[in-house]
């Protein structure tokens, strides 16, 4: 099974998702799992080993060279082949963690059978899903509602596919949000890098180190 992970920006909010990364990761055996991702925040997820590759979106560079006609040819260049990388794969399972337009928009690039998110979010992002699923109390800490929606894909998955995805044969779902660690992810910000530190119930001290991203002109 492949999927495509949309979130975007920022930092904190990537961080916060991690652990539904994990969470798919654990119960697709043998599954790839691809990261789109804005560049300010791209040194979170790559080099994860729980990605089998990681996109990297350059959305404020490139609006920012709308000011600079010398950089547009340069500018339409990187975004088609953006687009391209974006759309060289089959997805089996889009999730649009972020809900914004901005991501509707790459959900909608994408080559996604099933695309998934959140009922009603701002900016009508919604509208573009084949799936939706109604977004928890607004007060739950964004760690919950990230797992929540990863566990509402792999059911969504494991029910189109009429196989089960979870490690060992057991059954699909559905999954409860409260039978995994809701526990902030923390960054190192002492170790090279940044180290992320992605809590949960299976191991708690869990550290994963990815580079910074490379500053451009």
């Amino acid at each position: 099974m492949k999927i495509l992970i949309v979130k975007l920006s920022a930092i904190g909010d990537v961080i916060h998702t991690l652990p539904a990364l994990e969470l798919l990761h654990d119960n697709i055996p043998g599954g790839s799992i691809t990261w789109v991702v804005e560049e300010k925040a791209a040194g979170i997820v790559v080099g994860h080993p729980h990605l089998h590759k990681v996109i990297v979106s350059r959305r404020r560079q490139w609006l920012a060279n709308l000011s600079r006609p010398a950089r547009w040819l340069t500018t339409l260049r990187e975004v088609i082949a953006f687009v391209r990388e974006l759309r060289e794969e089959t997805y089996d399972l889009v999730i649009d963690f972020q809900g914004l337009c901005k991501s509707a928009v790459l959900v909608m690039l994408s080559r996604g059978i099933h695309t998934v998110g959140y009922d009603r979010t701002r900016e009508l992002s919604y509208l573009v899903l084949r799936h939706r699923m109604a977004p928890l109390p607004a007060d739950a800490h964004a760690v919950s509602k990230n797992i929540a929606l990863a566990k509402h894909a792999l059911n969504l998955a494991a029910s189109a596919r009429g196989t089960d995805t979870m490690k060992g044969g057991a059954a699909p779902g559905p999954y409860p949000v409260e039978n995994r660690s809701t526990a902030m992810p923390t960054v190192d910000r002492d170790a090279p890098g940044g180290a992320v530190r992605s809590a949960s119930a299976r191991d708690p001290g869990r550290r994963e180190s990815a580079p910074a991203p490379r500053s451009r002109p």
